[in-house]
C-alpha cells in the first residue's frame, strides 16, 4: 500500500511538472502566465490546499486586461472538466469559490455567464468519481458534494479548509433564506394557486431533508432552530392552503343510464365550502 502511494505521488508529480511545462510554452506570454497560476493552485498535492499566495495569483494575474478574467475562467472550467482526479477537481472548485468571495467584478461576471454559448449546470459534477484509491473515492464525494458519505475526510487539510470555507458561508446564506421564507410565509394566503403551492411544498421538502446532513457538516456551529421550524411552519401553511383551495373545487354529479359519474374540476366556486357538492343537470357536464 505504501509503495503504491509513493507511486501515485510521484506519478502526479510528474503530470503536474509536465502540464507546467507545456504552458510555458504558449506563445500568448499573458495567457501562459495564467495558466501557470492556475496549474499551482491546483496541483495534484492532497497535503495542503491551494495557498493565500496561490489563489491571489490566479485572482490578480487578470486585472490587467478585460480579456484575461475570460482566458482564467475557461482555464480553469476546462482544468476542472478535463481531471480525472479528485484533488484536482476539489482545489478547482476551492479556487472558484475564492473568485466568487474575492475576485473582481468583470471576474465573477464571466464566471457567471459561463459557458458563453448558454446553459445553467456549467459545473456537471454528478457523476465525477476517482477510483485511482480508497482516499479518492471518497474524496469524489466531496467533488459531488455527497459529503455526509465521507466526513471522516474532515481530517484531510484540504477538506477541513474547504469545510471551514463554507461553514462562514452557510450562515449568510441560511440568513438570506431565512428572510425569504418570512415574505413567502406572508404572501401565501393573496398569491399563490395550487400549482405555486405545490412547487413549493416541493422545495420546503428538499430544505428539510437537508437538515440532517447539513447538521452533521457543521456539528460544531449553531443549529438555528428557528429556521428549521420556519420551513416546517411554511410547509404546514402551504398544505392547509392547499386543501382549502382544493375543497373548493367543483365535484359534478351526473346520474346517467343508473351510473353516477363524478368530475373534479379545478375551476374554484367562492360559495362552495370546503367538501360541499354542487350538482348540475348532465348537458353541462362531460359524461365518459
Amino acid at each position: 500500500m505504501a509503495q503504491q502511494k509513493r507511486l501515485k505521488s510521484l506519478t502526479n508529480n510528474l503530470k503536474d511538472k509536465a502540464s507546467l511545462f507545456y504552458a510555458l510554452l504558449s506563445i500568448n506570454r499573458h495567457v501562459s502566465s495564467i495558466q501557470l497560476n492556475i496549474l499551482r493552485a491546483t496541483s495534484h498535492n492532497l497535503s495542503s490546499p491551494p495557498s493565500d499566495s496561490q489563489i491571489a495569483a490566479v485572482i490578480t494575474t487578470t486585472n490587467t486586461s478585460h480579456t484575461f478574467p475570460r482566458a482564467c475562467i475557461n482555464s480553469l472550467m476546462d482544468r476542472l472538466h478535463r481531471t480525472k482526479n479528485s484533488t484536482v477537481a476539489l482545489k478547482c472548485l476551492f479556487t472558484l469559490h475564492n473568485i466568487t468571495i474575492k475576485g473582481s467584478f468583470i471576474l465573477k461576471d464571466q464566471l457567471s455567464c459561463y459557458p458563453s454559448y448558454g446553459g445553467y449546470n456549467f459545473l456537471n459534477l454528478s457523476t465525477f468519481r476517482d477510483d485511482s484509491d480508497y482516499e479518492s473515492v471518497q474524496l469524489s464525494s466531496w467533488v459531488r458534494c455527497d459529503v455526509p458519505e465521507s466526513l471522516n475526510l474532515r481530517r484531510n487539510e484540504l477538506v477541513y479548509e474547504i469545510v471551514k470555507m463554507i461553514g462562514e458561508d452557510y450562515s449568510k446564506v441560511q440568513g438570506e433564506i431565512f428572510l425569504r421564507l418570512e415574505e413567502l410565509g406572508r404572501r401565501i394566503d393573496e398569491d399563490f394557486d395550487v400549482g405555486e403551492l405545490n412547487e413549493l411544498l416541493s422545495y420546503m421538502k428538499r430544505l428539510e431533508d437537508s437538515k440532517e446532513n447539513l447538521v452533521l457538516l457543521f456539528v460544531n456551529r449553531r443549529k438555528n432552530n428557528g429556521f428549521w421550524e420556519l420551513i416546517n411552519e411554511i410547509k404546514m401553511k402551504g398544505l392547509k392552503k392547499k386543501e382549502e383551495i382544493e375543497g373548493k373545487w367543483i365535484t359534478v354529479v351526473v346520474n346517467s343510464s343508473n351510473t353516477v359519474v363524478t368530475e373534479l374540476t379545478r375551476y374554484t366556486n367562492p360559495f362552495l365550502e370546503p367538501g360541499q357538492y354542487l350538482q348540475v343537470p348532465p348537458s353541462f357536464a362531460t359524461v365518459r
